[in-house]
């Protein structure tokens, strides 16, 4: 696995990991979170909201998931992907800066 923890970005965390076949334990996304597969294509289960959903992903299966949400997740076959977590802060900054920039015609 490659993070960029030791980087310290702020507002933003990165990793990009290789894993085969795993169970995710129940967790909260504390913050936004962008979820990309990079390569598998392997059939997966999410638990959430007292629901058991089963979904197949391959490459560019994206979840994009709000600050908040609670699930536990079971892959069944190996993966590459890529995980951003985005800081609430950061992303209002960002509409902050360009806001200024923005031209109505």
């Amino acid at each position: 696995m490659r993070s960029s923890a030791a980087v310290r970005w702020g507002g933003i965390a990165v990793e990009d990991y290789s894993i085969p076949a795993c169970i995710i334990p129940h967790h909260e996304h504390l913050e936004n979170f962008v979820h990309v597969v990079l390569s598998g294509n392997v059939t997966y289960e999410v638990f959430t909201g007292g629901k058991s959903l089963r979904f197949t992903a391959g490459p560019g299966t994206t979840f994009v998931l709000p600050r908040g949400t609670i699930d536990e997740l079971r892959w069944h076959g190996p993966t590459h992907r890529v995980a951003v977590a985005v800081h609430p802060s950061l992303l209002i900054g960002a509409l902050d800066e360009t806001a200024g920039s923005v031209m109505w015609s």
